[in-house]
């Protein structure tokens, strides 16, 4: 999922390994869901909508 070592990844378990795609797409979707009920139109927000 990664290049290089463990301090490379964008999204990382508190230890520094990294986490699968899956995981990072489901804790998105739950932060979507979560916008949403308080009123915040989100949109869908993936890995890459995060980008600058």
């Amino acid at each position: 999922m990664g290049i290089g070592d463990g301090d490379d990844f964008v999204f990382c378990l508190p230890a520094g390994s990294e986490i699968s795609r899956a995981r990072v797409t489901t804790q998105l979707e739950n932060v979507e869901k979560k916008m949403l009920e308080d009123g915040i139109p989100a949109g869908y927000i993936t890995c890459h909508t995060l980008r600058p």
